[in-house]
């Protein structure tokens, strides 16, 4: 009996209400916290690339610079 007046919106006293606001921003608060630490891990990635790509640039530079040391000799 209980589940159809809540179905139908009916028969809410104001604990109810509260209770269920509270489970519904408990839920949402505990969903942004994960989109945030997906995010910040997100840019720890982004980062990681980042430094791998600098990485790869001083490799290829210092392979050049022996070329050209090479070629003088």
């Amino acid at each position: 009996m209980k589940n159809t007046l809540f179905v139908r919106g009916k028969g809410f006293d104001n604990e109810n209400k509260k209770k269920m606001f509270t489970t519904v921003a408990c839920l949402i608060s505990k969903a942004l916290r994960l989109y945030k630490l997906e995010m910040h891990k997100l840019e720890m990635h982004k980062l990681e690339i980042h430094k791998l790509e600098l990485h790869k640039l001083e490799i290829h530079r210092k392979m050049h610079r022996n070329e050209d040391n090479y070629g003088k000799q």
